[in-house]
Order: structure tokens, then sequence, then C-alpha cells
């Protein structure tokens, strides 16, 4: 075999063969899921862009602005891309959700009213991409398939809110 070596001792290795499998797997994944089209090492991860709420106390009845600008690399959520806002209660008990366009890279600017009858109190606003899997930071855009039935269950990552006061 002319890719087996000799250790010290006399004996054949395979130790070239295998440090050239290597080489060869890495070069390979470097083209076929790394640099090219559609590798998952292509780009930075992409998280959705940061946003805000004004004003972060309000009536229920009244109206709060949840905006965010353009994010700083390509997430690419498409044309027909949506923003999922959700009010909900510092333990989780929601109390409403709405989706809103965004844009291809992630920003929008919506508003919202708290319902009538919300209780005075402590509340969390989240805003993220609607029908993408926006718990993976490894720089792939993951559409989520609902209708495919795939079998997969998603989990949350740690969902991020920002606080809202309701004034009695």
């Amino acid at each position: 075999m002319g890719n087996t070596g000799r250790d010290g001792g006399g004996r054949r290795t395979r130790v070239h063969l295998s440090l050239r499998a290597a080489v060869v797997a890495v070069l390979l994944c470097s083209t076929a899921c790394g640099n090219g089209p559609g590798g998952f090492l292509r780009q930075p991860a992409c998280m959705p862009p940061p946003y805000v709420i004004t004003p972060d106390q309000v009536r229920a009845g009244g109206t709060v602005g949840i905006d965010a600008g353009e994010a700083d690399c390509d997430p690419t959520y498409g044309d027909a891309a949506q923003v999922e806002v959700f009010v909900t209660t510092v333990d989780g008990g929601r109390i409403l959700r709405e989706l809103a366009p965004m844009t291809d890279a992630g920003g929008f600017s919506t508003e919202v009213v708290v319902p009538l009858g919300t209780p005075p109190g402590d509340y969390l606003v989240s805003a993220y991409p609607y029908d993408v899997d926006w718990c993976d930071d490894t720089g792939v855009n993951n559409r989520l398939s609902r209708a495919a039935g795939d079998g997969l269950v998603r989990v949350s990552c740690a969902a991020a809110g920002l606080p809202l006061v309701v004034l009695p």
C-alpha cells in the first residue's frame, strides 16, 4: 500500500492515509457545507434585530408601538415576512398575539392595542420573526414547516420580552 508508513518499531501505519482523508473531508465540507451557496458557514450568525416599545406604560385600551430597524446581517426573511407580537403576563399568560409585516432584513413598525379589561400590572412585549426558527444561531434561516408535518418538536429559546406596565 502506497499510503502506509512505518512507525519507530517497523510496523506499518495508516497515519498518512488518515491525514489525507481528514484533509479531503475538510476541503469537501468547506465547499459543500461551508463556503459554497447554501452552506451553513456562508455567513455569521444572524439573529433578529432588537426592537423597542413606546410607551412602556399605558392604560388598558391604549396603544403601544413596537419598532425594529433592519438587521446588521442578512437574515433573508423573504418578501412576505411577518413579525409575531405577543403581550404576556410575566408568568407567560397570553394577553394578545398579532402578526404584522416585516422587511426581508427584519425591520418592522407596528402598533397593538392593549385589550380593554386588562388588569393593571407588569407585562412583557415580545416580537419574533413569524414562521422562522429564530432560536437557530448558526446563520441559517430555518423556515418552520408547519404544514409539512415533519414530526419535529420545536423547543423555545429563552424568550426575550420588554417590560410594559398597564396602569390603573
